[in-house]
């Protein structure tokens, strides 16, 4: 059977923004919808682990040098390869608590929580400082924050979810 080219056109595009949208969720190189002037779609760069913190500060206060190469690798994978977009915010506001400032500058400061983020190595819970949490997971400032700004009490509402 013959489609018209409309209709023909119309299917590829979704195909294409099906594919797209699912290279995008797996973290591999996806094209953009938005064309440039010359109407050339733009390729996105697959997610890739960044590196490791290895900084003496964090040594003598968080763990980031008892979780291993391995352990970042792993992390990175499953949540990649086996998390959709409801899954990883979970994931996220899980392993990164928002505690009260112990102290207090001034009155005129408006920063309420800090953020104490977390990887598993096995059964247990690592803290380790927030570069080593965003390279880990490959994720921006902004989406961890975002995250764990509309989570309550540990959970994502039904409202955020991507899915009804």
């Amino acid at each position: 059977m013959k489609l018209p080219g409309v209709l023909k056109r119309k299917l590829l595009m979704a195909w294409f923004r099906n594919r797209n949208k699912l290279q995008r969720l797996h973290g591999e190189a996806y094209c953009s919808y938005i064309g440039n002037e010359q109407g050339e779609f733009l390729e996105q760069p697959p997610r890739l682990m960044g590196p490791r913190c290895d900084s003496k500060r964090c040594r003598q206060v968080r763990s980031c040098h008892l979780v291993s190469e391995e352990d970042r690798q792993r992390i990175f994978t499953s949540f990649w390869s086996s998390m959709d977009w409801d899954q990883r915010k979970i994931y996220v506001v899980g392993l990164a608590d928002m505690v009260d400032v112990e102290r207090k500058r001034s009155e005129s400061n408006r920063r309420q929580h800090s953020v104490k983020y977390h990887l598993r190595k096995g059964e247990t819970k690592c803290q380790v400082c927030k570069n080593m949490f965003s390279s880990t997971l490959c994720l921006g400032e902004w989406t961890v924050q975002n995250w764990l700004k509309t989570a309550e009490d540990g959970m994502i509402s039904a409202k955020d979810r991507s899915m009804p």
